[in-house]
């Protein structure tokens, strides 16, 4: 399971010719991982709920595209931020803050 996981990360990862910019950095796989981790409040990728949480967010990936699934998976790590102590002056400010992800996006993979 972890190793089928983890391909599928890299698969995803991997640059598929020059896409359009998109205003969040990061790969789309990963956004998925961190929003689906701050859901499940763990640091485990192989956590039942974040795997299968994960399986959904490539679901999204593909049907959406990758900028809109980062769009989704961002505005989510921000709803969660605004619950807590790390909130930002509001849910716009997060989305338009480049210092806000999780570590995943921020090491480039699990």
């Amino acid at each position: 399971m972890k190793v089928f996981i983890a391909l599928t990360v890299l698969a995803l990862a991997s640059p598929a010719g020059a896409a359009a910019r998109c205003e969040i950095k990061g790969e789309a796989a990963h956004w998925a991982y961190d929003s689906c981790m701050g859901q499940f409040e763990t640091d485990d990728e192989l956590h039942l709920g974040v795997a299968a949480c994960a399986d959904r967010g490539l679901a999204l990936i593909r049907s959406k595209g990758s900028c809109p699934a980062k769009r989704i998976f961002k505005g989510r790590i921000c709803t969660l931020l605004q619950q807590t102590e790390d909130r930002r002056p509001s849910y716009k400010a997060c989305m338009a803050d480049p210092s806000v992800m999780g570590s995943t996006v921020k090491n480039r993979g699990l």
